[in-house]
């Protein structure tokens, strides 16, 4: 038998033995009603899926919710170093009075940020989130600003998570949001399990994904990212905002494409 799948069992084990006491009657019952309604056949399939990420199960930064399969922003970082071993990742929140300063152009990403007060890092003055990564395969940064990740924290269905670990999930979104871009390849079984915490659908026109899709219009039409980017104000795709991603695909079909027809 296989370490994790012991460690596997004993975390199911204690998820369903678990107790809290009730505040109105006193008395000890159980903490995760959820989980006494599930199968061996349901916690056996989660085993199964977590093995095709090819991490470990740990029962730490990767657990299980009644939605299935949960990932923390250290199993995301964990997983991309194991298909990349020299990847270098960065990511941080920036506040309010924060100078970060960023390039990204043909000789890779370059970044500063220069915190402004390292002992006054309130939750609500963020402004922003960034994720850069390094490997063979590239050089990427993401961005997030305030408004993004308030969105992504409205379609959690695991808002107490939010609400207890919220600068966590905060890390957690934009890594995720950088490897789905890049790398989804390497993380599909992932994403699959974990999107299950998340109503898709209050994302609307999902525009998370026009990303992927101005990129490709980009490579059809061999258009010169860098000089196109400068229009919006920004050097990389991933950091054009949810209003600039829908212009910049009505700004590449009216040009490269109906004056085609």
């Amino acid at each position: 038998m296989s370490e994790d799948l012991d460690v596997f069992k004993k975390y199911v084990t204690d998820l369903k033995n678990a107790k809290v006491k009730d505040k109105q009657t006193g008395q000890w019952v159980n903490k995760n009603q959820w989980a006494l309604n599930k199968n061996d056949d349901w916690f056996n399939n989660l085993y199964q899926k977590n093995k095709l990420t090819k991490l470990p199960f740990d029962g730490v930064h990767i657990t299980i919710n009644k939605h299935g399969l949960s990932y923390d922003y250290i199993a995301y970082k964990n997983r991309l170093l194991l298909a990349y071993p020299e990847t270098k990742l960065s990511f941080s929140e920036v506040y309010n009075g924060d100078d970060f300063q960023f390039s990204n152009n043909s000789d890779g990403v370059e970044f500063k940020h220069k915190i402004a007060n390292p002992f006054n890092r309130d939750i609500k003055n963020i402004i922003g989130v960034y994720c850069v990564i390094k490997n063979k395969r590239g050089e990427f940064l993401t961005l997030m600003d305030k408004d993004e990740i308030v969105k992504h924290k409205m379609i959690a269905k695991t808002q107490t998570i939010w609400k207890q670990w919220e600068l966590e999930m905060i890390y957690k979104t934009v890594i995720k949001k950088a490897t789905r871009i890049h790398y989804e390849d390497v993380y599909s079984a992932m994403n699959e399990e974990d999107n299950k915490e998340n109503d898709l659908e209050q994302l609307g026109d999902k525009k998370v994904d026009k990303i992927v899709q101005i990129k490709e219009l980009i490579k059809k039409h061999k258009i010169d990212e860098l000089e196109f980017l400068k229009f919006f104000n920004v050097s990389s795709v991933s950091a054009l905002s949810y209003d600039n991603q829908d212009k910049a695909i009505e700004a590449i079909i009216n040009k490269y494409e109906k004056e085609s027809k």
